[in-house]
């Protein structure tokens, strides 16, 4: 079950959109590969998630933040068979260049520049988040906070504490653990992704046999190297279409070389044409 509100502050501000989740999910499931044109800071309350993101894989439990620039892809792989409960904060890009006062030390941690995605909280921090996260997950599924200053104070003050762990160091910044080759793979992707790309060509970058670097992903990702690549693509691709790009361009800008494939590969995965996605737009 997903519970979702939009909140506008004033005709000069753009919304900001809060969405709280509770799936069930079974082991070896994903959330699929995600990129949005909006920060994105998420709340996990439960455990069995491990976030990948472009060079990274991180275990996270119950407490743990994430925070996505739009620029970010990430998906969300499911460790265990259990009810998994997130809240989801969207923030425009310029969403607090519209206030006079200063909002420097917010917009450091949404760009998190050179720093990790996951931020660990200590246990008295925890239960603080706590408290200000239940009421406001209790209206979110009541139904009863859309327009009011009430629902958007607690969403302020939840970003605000948020603010402090990061800046303060209250708490923990947690880094990956998987193997370099992974890693490498991960960052050769992210950043090479719109040219051509053979698992020979990533097992020298990484250091490694084919073989092993096969294995290794597989096993620490839950897909193999060639859907994570082709999901990678097709979510990028997304984006362009939504920016006004042609098919054409897309198709060699996600470095598919071939329009008839990409179409093809693109309704495979999304159910429907990159024509008609780009119209829904």
């Amino acid at each position: 079950m997903t519970y979702k509100t939009k909140i506008k502050l004033s005709e000069y501000h753009k919304e900001i959109e809060i969405e709280y989740v509770e799936h069930q999910f079974s082991p070896t499931d994903n959330t699929g590969l995600n990129i949005y044109d909006q920060y994105k800071i998420s709340i996990l309350l439960s455990d069995g998630l491990m976030v990948v993101t472009d060079d990274s894989v991180i275990r996270t439990e119950t407490g743990d933040f994430l925070i996505f620039r739009p620029d970010e892809q990430h998906f969300g792989r499911i460790l265990g068979a259990e009810e998994h409960r997130f809240l989801n904060i969207f923030i425009p890009t310029d969403y607090f260049e519209k206030f006079y006062l200063n909002t420097d030390k917010i917009q450091s941690m949404l760009t998190h520049i050179n720093e990790p995605n996951c931020i660990r909280c200590h246990t008295e921090t925890k239960e603080q988040l706590y408290q200000k996260l239940t009421p406001v997950v209790n209206l979110l599924k009541e139904s009863d906070c859309n327009d009011t200053i009430e629902f958007y104070i607690k969403i302020l003050d939840i970003i605000l504490l948020l603010e402090d762990m990061y800046s303060n160091n209250t708490g923990r910044i947690i880094k990956s653990n998987i193997p370099d080759c992974v890693s490498k793979t991960l960052n050769y992707i992210s950043n090479n992704f719109y040219k051509k790309i053979s698992l020979k060509t990533l097992a020298e970058y990484s250091f490694c046999s084919i073989t092993y670097l096969s294995k290794m992903f597989k096993d620490n990702m839950g897909c193999t190297v060639y859907e994570y690549l082709t999901d990678y693509r097709i979510n990028y691709s997304k984006k362009l279409l939504k920016e006004g790009k042609s098919v054409t361009e897309v198709c060699y800008e996600c470095g598919f070389g071939d329009c008839s494939h990409f179409i093809r590969v693109f309704k495979e995965i999304t159910g429907m044409t990159p024509h008609c996605y780009k119209k829904t737009g």
